[in-house]
């Protein structure tokens, strides 16, 4: 017993340093868990703090642009107005064909394209003139007080020789009224 009384007296102080030294590193494990925790998480801030500084700049910028994005949205407001209004449409084209020196045969209004932001709608348009009319009149068109997207031009010869021509063109007005908007009439 004394034999074991002294081997647990030798053994005692190295189990007690095992023990210690275990507790510490138990709790230096726990730190380090805790460190790399603590820097994911300064990470995750900055990249927070970056992402919103990103759209701070964003913002700002937004700002800086406010009153030219007021403006081409006043000019689209404009351009594309709260009804369909057929008949101005057909005086602005008239008008149009006669700064271009053009004769306006015809505009034919096909079935509106109702959309969520905007209602289309297709029309094809007949003239005849010359070539540099022509030209002129897509000008016209572009820069008119109504929106109208030239999708389809189709070129041939005029009831007289040439150089007058005749253009049929499919292009598409549009309203921003899309419950409201009128349909065309039936032929």
């Amino acid at each position: 017993m004394d034999e074991l009384k002294a081997l647990l007296v030798k053994i005692l102080p190295f189990a007690l340093i095992a023990v210690v030294l275990i507790g510490i590193g138990i709790l230096i494990q726990s730190q380090v868990h805790a460190l790399a925790y603590a820097m994911n998480a300064a990470a995750n801030e900055q990249l927070a703090i970056a992402q919103a500084e990103a759209r701070l700049q964003i913002l700002l910028q937004y700002k800086a642009n406010e009153s030219i994005l007021k403006e081409r949205m006043a000019r689209a407001e404009r351009l594309i107005p709260v009804e369909a209004a057929e008949g101005t449409l057909v005086k602005d084209i008239q008008a149009t064909a006669d700064l271009a020196n053009t004769k306006f045969v015809q505009v034919r209004f096909d079935k509106y394209i109702p959309g969520q932001e905007y209602t289309t709608i297709p029309l094809q348009i007949s003239f005849e003139g010359r070539y540099q009319g022509l030209l002129v009149l897509l000008d016209s068109l572009r820069d008119r007080s109504r929106a109208v997207r030239v999708d389809e031009i189709r070129i041939g010869q005029g009831n007289q020789a040439l150089p007058q021509i005749k253009a049929d063109i499919k292009a598409n007005a549009f309203c921003r009224a899309g419950d409201r908007a009128v349909q065309p009439a039936k032929p």
